[in-house]
């Protein structure tokens, strides 16, 4: 089974929503293991009907949380709580720097996987939070990284 987190597409165009609520999810599929697909721009959730998101514009890598729109810096830290059931709440909390910009709990609704060599079900994989987090540490150890390349920048 494949990660279970959705995907914005590169679609060229720019999309405009008056709400949430004409933003439909239903028909994602899944973030490829892959990434060398070159249609991702960034991969989101939902939680508490405020859109989180990580994405690639312009060779830059952004936040998108609720209501704020930040370029990823060394000075932007993400702390995850991940469940390991479907039962328990996770977190991820945003600093800049010591500043705490929000934290969100949720319920993961995704089924943990069973990687290779694992004899337990990975719930990490399948965590938003934890994705987030590790997408962000990518771009703090390496600046110049751009996680969802336009085209010719340096990808993941």
């Amino acid at each position: 089974m494949e990660k279970q987190l959705n995907r914005f597409l590169n679609t060229k165009r720019v999309i405009h929503f008056d709400s949430l609520i004409e933003l439909t999810i239903d028909n994602e599929e899944s973030l490829s293991a892959d990434r060398s697909v070159d249609n991702v721009s960034g991969v989101y959730d939902i939680f508490n009907d405020s859109l989180y998101a990580i994405l690639s514009f312009d060779n830059k890598n952004y936040l998108f949380l609720k209501d704020q729109f930040l370029e990823i810096t060394k000075n932007i830290t993400i702390k995850p709580n991940v469940n390991w059931s479907k039962e328990e709440l996770s977190s991820f909390e945003v600093f800049e720097g010591t500043n705490l910009l929000t934290k969100v709990e949720y319920v993961n609704v995704h089924e943990g996987i069973l990687m290779p060599f694992d004899m337990i079900e990975n719930w990490e994989e399948v965590n938003f939070g934890f994705e987030l987090a590790s997408l962000v540490n990518k771009v703090k150890e390496n600046p110049e990284l751009i996680l969802f390349p336009d085209s010719g920048s340096k990808a993941i």
